[in-house]
């Protein structure tokens, strides 16, 4: 991107309106200043109420919200509000979603009708599109382990310590893998992945992947039989559980730190 700075409103608004004028607008406002007065609610006051800037998104950028401050915010056609800190990933977002472009808006999503944006609401949105991961095993060091690994994949991870817990999560949620230890206490993971299977409707097979660490000859064929997708063998290597999950889920997911 190129950016250009102003240090108050009344530069910043001779600039937009001058580069309007030019045929070269500006795409977007990053305004640091709270919107409750002052000059930050002017300028953004200023844009709505002018022909030529009003479809120029502004994002205004706080280090300290106050009650009131997001009302304020739409009330003055903001269209984000984020508080600091501010995670990189949290700002590219914003930036991506309101200047992305689309068939029938090929410059970007300037002036088309949305809600406000703020750090949560950004927030849910990474978090949906996120891959949802279940873990079901009884042994608390090997969902520690199990956790640790899908995390740093970037994946939302749930834990079940039963498999009556595992089919009751489940049943609730829709997740977009499962791993299955396959000897637990209560029920194995061929029984949990039977009655998951008996519980699904039609084309809703949700992808369900062996974990175990009695590896045999002809343990694949019958996690296979079993109605399950793939099979791992513990201890889980990194690189094979990434390839497991790239192979099955759907989603778009980058690695954490």
């Amino acid at each position: 991107m190129q950016g250009t700075s102003v240090k108050n409103g009344t530069d910043a608004l001779t600039l937009l309106r001058g580069a309007a004028a030019e045929g070269r607008p500006f795409d977007l406002v990053i305004l640091e200043e709270r919107l409750s007065g002052g000059e930050g609610a002017q300028l953004a006051q200023s844009m709505k109420g002018d022909p030529d800037l009003g479809s120029i998104p502004v994002i205004v950028v706080t280090a300290f919200g106050q009650r009131g401050d997001a009302r304020a915010a739409q009330e003055a056609g903001v269209a984000a509000y984020l508080t600091r800190p501010i995670h990189q990933s949290a700002l590219w977002r914003c930036l991506a979603t309101l200047l992305q472009a689309t068939p029938d808006h090929p410059a970007g999503r300037k002036g088309m009708a949305r809600s406000l944006m703020t750090r949560h609401s950004l927030q849910e949105q990474a978090d949906r599109e996120r891959a949802r991961v279940l873990v079901v095993d009884d042994q608390e060091l090997n969902q520690v382990v199990a956790v640790s690994l899908l995390e740093r994949l970037g994946c939302l991870v749930d834990v079940a310590g039963s498999g009556q817990a595992a089919v009751a999560a489940v049943s609730s949620t829709p997740y977009d893998l499962v791993f299955i230890d396959c000897q637990m206490s209560d029920l194995d993971g061929f029984q949990v992945t039977t009655m998951m299977r008996q519980t699904e409707g039609p084309g809703a097979r949700v992808p369900i992947v062996a974990m175990t660490g009695l590896a045999q000859a002809g343990d694949r064929e019958k996690c296979l039989a079993a109605g399950m997708n793939d099979y791992l063998a513990k201890p889980l290597q990194f690189h094979l559980l990434e390839a497991t999950v790239r192979r099955w889920v759907k989603k778009d997911f980058d690695k954490r730190p």
